[in-house]
């Protein structure tokens, strides 16, 4: 009987310690569940934050750039500058397409429809020196427009830009672009004539020189001369083409006339 009741005792110990042991898996199997609940919660947090982002570029397909250019970077007054605008989709750059069905849809066409551009030209101090009026959907198929400037030629050298903008609607991003502009002067020179000797008489020869040099130093080598004389107010002597050699020189030799009354004369070199 002793030996019966010592089995039957350990049979309810063994019962409850199986109890207690499902007791304790149930409970994990509880926490993992929130633990995989948590998760799914986040995955969806992170879904919902991904179409939001979605639906903001797909917003930002509505804006648009202009990508501006020039033929050439630097000009002269008189010369024209010519400028290219290409409208692009703000959100992945690609031409305008307004016969496309995503990027020319109602709310774009409408939206460029309504815009105000304006091209102007900006000078080195900021103040404008040429504007005009683009509109925006005159644009071709190819996504390309097109302006041009022509430099007055009183026009100060300096860096140019070209200034592109919507004042009216923010969905047409400002663009920019720099030029210069580079106007001509003519070279300083230092010049000396000198005469064979101090004074001619009716029918000699007279014989000169020119030496020039730039003001920075260096010979301008090769330069055109043209030369004329005049004695009594009238011209005796007058010719084109000689040239200056590698030390800036240049000699001249002419035959005076044989009635001379005043004795004036003067000798001109144009270079």
């Amino acid at each position: 009987d002793s030996t019966d009741q010592t089995t039957s005792d350990a049979a309810k110990m063994l019962k409850i310690f199986q109890d207690i042991k499902k007791k304790i898996e149930k409970g994990g199997d509880k926490k993992k569940d929130e633990k995989r609940s948590e998760g799914d919660s986040s995955v969806k947090e992170e879904e919902e934050t991904f179409n939001s982002e979605l639906d903001k570029n797909e917003k930002d397909t509505r804006r648009f750039l202009v990508h501006l250019s020039t033929d050439k970077p630097i000009y002269k007054p008189g010369e024209k500058v010519y400028i290219r605008g290409v409208l692009l989709n703000g959100f992945d750059r690609r031409p305008f397409d307004r016969n496309g069905e995503k990027e020319a849809s109602q709310e774009d066409k409408s939206n460029l429809n309504s815009a105000s551009i304006s091209l102007q030209i900006l000078s080195p101090s900021g103040d404008e020196v040429f504007s005009v009026k683009l509109n925006p959907y005159d644009y071709s198929s190819s996504s390309v427009a097109s302006a041009y400037w022509e430099i007055p030629e009183e026009q100060s050298g300096g860096d140019y830009k070209v200034r592109l903008f919507d004042w009216k609607h923010p969905n047409i991003a400002t663009s920019e672009r720099e030029f210069n502009i580079r106007a001509f002067r003519n070279p300083r020179v230092k010049t000396q004539i000198k005469f064979q000797k101090k004074g001619y008489g009716a029918g000699e020869t007279a014989t000169a020189s020119l030496n020039v040099k730039r003001a920075e130093g260096d010979v301008p080598t090769g330069a055109t001369i043209s030369i004329s004389a005049r004695v009594d107010g009238r011209e005796v002597f007058s010719k084109e083409g000689y040239s200056l050699d590698e030390k800036g020189n240049v000699t001249v030799r002419f035959n005076l006339p044989s009635n001379i009354t005043d004795g004036d004369g003067t000798l001109s070199f144009r270079i």
